[in-house]
């Protein structure tokens, strides 16, 4: 019985060892997975590369502002300021180009200008985001060397250590003391890759501090957009319901109480008038399915059910093949989008689709969608009349205000004779519902 025990004991020992195993070569590979990624050298070659450009903007701000300095008390030197605070902004939009390398984006903030040379240098003078500008030509230097000078010193004490199993022994170091420490050295090249990236990104977050706008600015500004999204919704949900309203009481109620009186007719007529009776009948069953059609009309941008059962392609596919105009459509979803993405996109293609053929008087048209882990996408394109307008358009309105709710964009180019191309984009922050298919 004791062979058995000490087999299952060996089995159990080489499991356990291929686990430890296996988790430290998992643990290895996360660890040193920075110096394979792109991002780590972009970072990198930012950090580089801001060293020679601060640098030279540096000097060059700090000689102007020397200049001034002693030209300032002449009416000469005051006039300078124009010049001055242009070479400045020039300065700053190549930094705010820079963070680009990084993957970020840092927006101007706005400037104050002036009507004519005194009134431009008086808007320099009083502006506080000029001489954020300044500030930033003239400190930015002293970061940058800074911070990258943090990963050169992690850098630096890694390729010491790795070099140590050499020299070593010159120092008193043993054989084995001297290849442990080479291999906390190979190790810290894993922290110096983290550390250049965050450095990095301290730098791009400096630069947004004194170059881009103001976060209150940005909150009111966004706030104010929002709430005149919000009122154009509101005008769009009034006029759909409206609309209807009007075409129930106008369109479908008519209809149906024709339907009514016409089968009470056949109900009275047919014992003595068959013929005359089936006469109405059909009438009544034309008249029913014209009802329903009509009835899907106006069910036009809500939520079909189509949309819930079967998902967005399936339910743009209905759009399409209702339409007498051939519209060729492509509908690629890496992505489940989350469902207010959903209605949205069956609502623009919707507009879009009636937009064709009610104005643009198109052959053919074109609708592509696609999704990924970030975004939706719609992209149609007709070869009608073009001239579409967002802002004469109350469909495109529509659609602007709905792409601007969810913090999309919207794009139209629309010449007179065509073709007319609109473009969306739809990002999936701040939705909920999202999944993998």
């Amino acid at each position: 019985m004791s062979v058995p025990v000490r087999d299952t004991a060996a089995v159990a020992g080489t499991g356990t060892g291929t686990v430890v195993w296996a988790n430290a070569r998992d643990l290895t590979a996360r660890w040193f997975r920075p110096l394979t990624e792109s991002e780590t050298w972009r970072a990198a070659a930012y950090l580089g590369f801001g060293l020679v450009t601060t640098t030279t903007w540096f000097l060059v701000v700090g000689l102007l502002v020397a200049l001034l300095a002693v030209a300032v008390w002449t009416v000469v030197g005051v006039l300078l300021f124009v010049p001055f605070f242009g070479v400045v902004a020039w300065c700053s939009e190549q930094e705010r180009r820079r963070a680009g390398m990084i993957g970020i984006s840092i927006d101007p903030r706005p400037v104050a200008d002036g009507t004519g040379v005194w009134g431009r240098c008086r808007a320099g003078l009083a502006d506080g985001a000029r001489w954020r500008q300044v500030a930033y030509q003239l400190t930015a230097t002293l970061v940058a060397w800074t911070l990258a000078g943090a990963p050169l010193v992690v850098w630096a004490a890694a390729a010491y250590l790795v070099s140590l199993p050499l020299w070593g022994w010159a120092v008193g170091l043993s054989v084995p003391a001297s290849f442990a420490l080479a291999l906390f050295g190979v190790a810290l090249a894993g922290l110096a890759a983290r550390v250049m990236t965050g450095c990095a990104r301290l730098e791009a977050a400096y630069a947004a501090w004194l170059l881009g706008p103001d976060r209150y600015a940005v909150m009111q500004s966004k706030v104010e957009n929002l709430t005149a999204d919000r009122r154009q919704i509101i005008d769009a949900v009034a006029g759909e319901r409206r609309r209807i309203e009007r075409n129930l009481h106008d369109g479908v109620q008519a209809r149906l109480v024709a339907v009514g009186i016409d089968l009470g007719m056949a109900e009275t007529m047919l014992p003595g008038r068959p013929d005359d009776a089936r006469a109405l009948l059909a009438s009544a069953r034309e008249k029913n399915r014209q009802s329903i059609a009509e009835l899907r009309e106006i069910g036009r941008g809500l939520h079909p059910a189509i949309l819930e059962d079967r998902g967005l392609d399936a339910a743009l596919s209905a759009v399409v093949a209702a339409s007498p105009v051939p519209i060729r459509l492509s509908c690629d979803l890496a992505t489940t989008p989350p469902p207010a993405i959903e209605e949205a996109a069956y609502f623009i293609v919707s507009e879009a689709v009636s937009n064709i053929l009610k104005h643009a008087h198109a052959r053919t048209a074109a609708v592509d969608v696609e999704a990924d882990a970030r975004a939706l996408r719609i992209l149609v394109h007709d070869d009608g009349l073009g001239g579409a307008d967002v802002a004469r358009g109350t469909g495109l309105a529509g659609v602007d205000a709905r792409v601007r709710a969810l913090e999309g964009t919207l794009r139209v180019a629309s010449p007179p004779g065509g073709p007319t191309v609109v473009a969306v984009e739809l990002p999936f922050a701040g939705a909920s519902g999202m999944a993998t298919r």
